[in-house]
């Protein structure tokens, strides 16, 4: 029987149940070959589960510290992917070379790991910039309370209830996980559909910002209107 714990380590685990069940009812060894294992630091995948939430907070940090730190259109786009790469570059640089969780290429992981932080930024500001603080609360919602427990990164999208695993798979936490595990065991084979699904996040975070932003500049641009006095007094001065 061949597993991949690098895939799934509860996958795995349930594989080599099955294998052991067969063994017995067949009186036969059933050898269990771990195709793609985790690393020797981390065998169980404790490390890589763990950082599902982190995953999930940096986009999530990097928009409040543009909203509360960063003024101005241009700023805030070069900002928000700056922050996305110096996030990414160190989140993998201890996953990696700290605790030894993951075991791939480590700027094809520092790649996936920029788009998914990125996805999630321009979610947040993007929400906030059109609809307001109510954006604010529904991008929690999306990312925190819902993405994150569908992301499938601590057990599998296939073992979630269906079919919440396979929308967790279109939302940014469970696109990153994804990403994150093919690019640091699978060489990024199969990357593409939680690439594209992050890129699309991003891009429409992006127009609602750029949307958000373009309105309250021509809503700032406007006179304001007269009161009943102030035309009054002009009226006079005119006079």
């Amino acid at each position: 029987m061949f597993t991949a714990s690098a895939a799934s380590p509860a996958v795995a685990q349930l594989m080599k149940n099955l294998a052991s069940a067969l063994q017995a009812t067949r009186h036969t060894p059933v050898p269990v070959d771990d195709i793609r294992p985790l690393t020797a630091q981390d065998p169980a995948g404790a490390g890589l589960a763990a950082s599902a939430f982190p995953l999930v907070l940096g986009g999530w940090i990097a928009a409040v510290v543009l909203m509360a730190l960063v003024q101005g259109r241009s700023r805030r786009l070069a900002g928000g992917f700056a922050l996305s790469i110096v996030g990414s570059f160190t989140f993998v640089a201890i996953e990696k070379f700290w605790f030894g969780t993951v075991a791939g290429n480590y700027f094809l992981i520092s790649a996936g790991v920029a788009l998914g932080i990125a996805a999630t930024t321009w979610t947040i500001l993007g929400l906030r910039s059109v609809f307001g603080n109510p954006g604010l609360v529904a991008g929690a919602v999306i990312i925190v309370l819902i993405g994150n427990p569908l992301s499938g990164l601590t057990t599998a999208p296939e073992l979630l209830p269906a079919p919440w695993g396979t929308a967790g798979q279109y939302l940014p936490p469970g696109a990153s996980a994804s990403l994150l595990r093919i690019t640091a065991f699978f060489h990024g084979h199969g990357g593409l559909h939680p690439a594209l699904v992050l890129t699309a996040w991003m891009a429409a975070g992006l127009a609602l910002y750029l949307l958000g932003e373009g309105t309250g500049q021509r809503r700032s641009r406007q006179p304001a209107p007269m009161t009943a006095t102030e035309g009054d007094r002009a009226v006079v001065a005119e006079a």
